[in-house]
């Protein structure tokens, strides 16, 4: 079957997609393509911190309801932000969490098989997957973290996403390490919350140390640049 990916909101909800995107093609059991129009089943990965891209995501998943073809896949923060909406304006054949990592796979089996499936509740952490071979990539984000360090009232994105946890750095190097060795350029860390800790968290404060991750990273590339360089 094929599976295409619709992306809306944040460099988080993008990442989550990229390495959602990769561990579905890397199962063998599906094909990713580009277009809605050449899909089986379309995943939308929500976004519903503001309420301009609240109301275009539903309207984008009423025109997917309308088609009547494809079978849709609700992922991302929506589902955590405004589940009554969502269910009360959209139709789906499955209704999951953000970052669904590797579960993706068992959604779509499930999906495929005609199974509805409701489990907004269900999240976690994408995997670091690194590109495949030949897919050609100048930049690559790099996921450092999940869920937020602040408990804005005005913010939604703590309901979604949780309080924050990190992901650790040696699995950080060993990602950037093989993104360098397929041929990616620039490696790109830095989720909100990283550049919000270089900022300081208020403004009185002096910045903050970087994390620890940006170090390794930085040390990583510049020896991949110093070997291409030395063999050139």
């Amino acid at each position: 079957m094929r599976v295409c990916f619709k992306t809306f909101g944040c460099t988080l909800n993008k990442f989550d997609t990229l390495m959602a995107e990769r561990l579905v093609s890397g199962s063998g059991r599906y094909v990713v393509v580009d277009g809605e129009d050449e899909a089986d089943i379309v995943v939308v990965n929500t976004c519903g911190v503001k309420k301009q891209t609240e109301d275009r995501v539903i309207s984008y998943l009423r025109r997917l309801a309308e088609n009547g073809r494809v079978k849709v896949v609700v992922a991302g923060c929506l589902p955590s932000i405004n589940l009554e909406r969502l269910v009360r304006e959209v139709r789906a054949d499955a209704v999951i969490g953000p970052s669904p990592g590797p579960r993706i796979i068992e959604v779509l089996d499930r999906v495929a098989a005609g199974e509805r499936v409701f489990e907004p509740w269900s999240g976690g952490s994408s995997p670091l997957v690194p590109p495949a071979d030949g897919e050609r990539r100048v930049t690559e984000p790099i996921g450092i973290c999940f869920g937020c360090l602040d408990r804005c009232a005005f913010c939604a994105t703590r309901f979604a996403r949780s309080t924050l946890s990190s992901v650790p750095v040696e699995d950080v190097v060993r990602h950037v390490r093989e993104c360098l060795r397929r041929g990616v350029d620039k490696p790109q860390v830095g989720q909100e919350v990283a550049r919000r800790l270089h900022r300081g968290l208020r403004r009185e404060q002096a910045p903050l140390p970087l994390p620890p991750h940006t170090g390794a990273v930085r040390q990583q590339q510049g020896a991949e640049d110093h070997a291409q360089g030395t063999h050139g």
